[in-house]
């Protein structure tokens, strides 16, 4: 597929999430960036200034981010037609705005403070062999000010975000590794042949070691009730 047909297969993939044409989609086009990744090459690692939205074309990455002693932990898979970004580091100017105003003089606000610090808290790689699309978050919302259409995306993409975040965290306060484990088996099963077993376990938030163990025990327990 060459240059022009990508950007169009994109804009019809973006309009299809905005349930609407995009108007003045000419002036996207300079701020958009194909980008191919070689498996376990970084897309954007923690800790720098980066106010980009990537929308998976092909692949698969995983986003991670680092506890205090510098274990790894893999918060999300994401797939084609997934929405990647740091959202501290897109800097939006409307969430500023909006976390200034319930700011009262005298109090701090650490989601302003990190908002306006604007810095990555995801380290991202490929999995495998992924291609995905890089788009300047600054021009979007420049958009979305002026149409009711872009704005119409940015709400769709949030709300995909966010609700991929809540249901990690609501799976983490209520679900043992066990559970989560039998969760990707029934809801996911292509993650398990394609996720190494090590980011596996980082996903499940366990040693590799513990999720052998768990995914024998799980396994003789599947073949015990089939028989």
């Amino acid at each position: 597929m060459n240059e022009g047909s990508a950007l169009d297969a994109l804009r019809a993939e973006l309009e299809a999430i905005a349930a609407r044409p995009l108007p003045e989609w000419d002036s996207l086009e300079p701020a958009i960036r194909r980008v191919e990744l070689a498996p376990n090459e970084v897309l954007f690692p923690v800790g720098i200034t980066h106010p980009y939205l990537y929308l998976v074309r092909s692949g698969l990455l995983r986003v991670g981010t680092f506890g205090p002693n510098g274990q790894m932990w893999i918060m999300a898979f994401s797939r084609p037609g997934d929405f990647v970004a740091s959202l501290p580091a897109l800097r939006s100017a409307w969430l500023q705005r909006t976390l200034r105003r319930r700011t009262t003089e005298g109090t701090g606000s650490p989601l302003l403070d990190e908002l306006r610090d604007g810095r990555t808290a995801y380290h991202v790689t490929a999995v495998e062999r992924t291609v995905a699309y890089r788009v300047d978050y600054r021009a979007v919302e420049a958009l979305a000010q002026a149409h009711l259409e872009w704005a119409h995306l940015l709400i769709a993409a949030t709300l995909q975000f966010s609700l991929a975040t809540e249901r990690r965290a609501r799976q983490f306060l209520t679900l043992t590794a066990e559970q989560r484990y039998r969760e990707l088996l029934t809801d996911e099963p292509d993650l398990i042949r394609r996720v190494p077993q090590k980011d596996l376990a980082l996903h499940l938030g366990i040693t590799p070691e513990g999720f052998s163990r768990l995914a024998s025990r799980v396994r003789r327990a599947r073949r015990d009730a089939s028989e």
